[in-house]
């Protein structure tokens, strides 16, 4: 009985943390975003111009950087999510995230609504206070070229042995052979990897992220410190101090 009390517990607990996260909106699913949007003025929400978005975010969206202030950015592939962000009467911050509508053509994409959630603290923290002058590529931009460029501006190549990588990948798709900063690839789907860099001069570690699926084919994603990655325990053999 005490079992059973404490997975009941833990499963309410558990939806409520999701509820909590989840910020539920009167729209069905495919609902344009512009009637969306339409919606929510009439309603007082504001939409909200991040200040600190990333710098790639209008390289293959600047339609949407173009109509939609609150344009947030685009996750990596085609037909993926594309974010924007409001504030309630209230004044919580919440994102909106939108899928395409795949019966327009690609020059005139439509986003539909998907889902929302509040923006957490971590969000607030990453999109509203001041953050380190990265290096800028665009995206897309060939990892080599990714690569001589961050030498040239100070950052060094961590090389990574083969304890600390994931090995499989590296078997399946070579990555790790060509480029022993290489951390982690995905041997599916977008086949993203992560690579490290630490720079000269501060000694702090910035993660380059990439996708495609071979060595050749690798192209920049994103750029960001180690230790405010989404796989920030994948970077802890690294980012632990070094004992004197």
């Amino acid at each position: 009985m005490r079992c059973l009390s404490l997975a009941l517990t833990f499963a309410l607990l558990t939806a409520w943390a999701a509820a909590a996260r989840t910020q539920d909106l009167p729209f069905a699913k495919e609902t344009q975003y512009a009637e969306v949007r339409s919606a929510l003025i009439k309603q007082r929400w504001e939409p909200v111009i991040v200040p600190y978005p990333e710098p790639t975010r209008c390289d293959e969206w600047d339609q949407f950087c173009t109509a939609y202030p609150e344009f947030l950015g685009c996750r990596v592939a085609l037909w993926d999510p594309c974010d924007f962000v409001w504030r309630r009467p209230d004044h919580k911050l919440v994102v909106i995230e939108t899928t395409m509508d795949a019966k327009v053509a690609p020059k005139t994409w439509r986003p539909l609504y998907e889902e929302s959630w509040y923006f957490t603290r971590a969000d607030e923290r990453y999109y509203f206070h001041p953050r380190p002058a990265w290096p800028r590529f665009r995206m897309h931009t060939p990892y080599p070229e990714v690569r001589r460029g961050m030498i040239a501006q100070g950052y060094v190549p961590v090389s990574v042995t083969r304890r600390e990588r994931d090995e499989v990948a590296c078997v399946i798709n070579h990555m790790c052979q060509q480029y022993p900063e290489v951390v982690h690839c995905w041997p599916t789907g977008a086949g993203f990897c992560k690579l490290l860099f630490r720079n000269s001069r501060t000694s702090k570690l910035v993660v380059v992220t990439t996708d495609g699926d071979a060595p050749e084919h690798m192209m920049f994603n994103a750029i960001g410190p180690a230790d405010d990655d989404p796989m920030t325990t994948m970077f802890k053999p690294w980012l632990k101090p070094k004992r004197r």
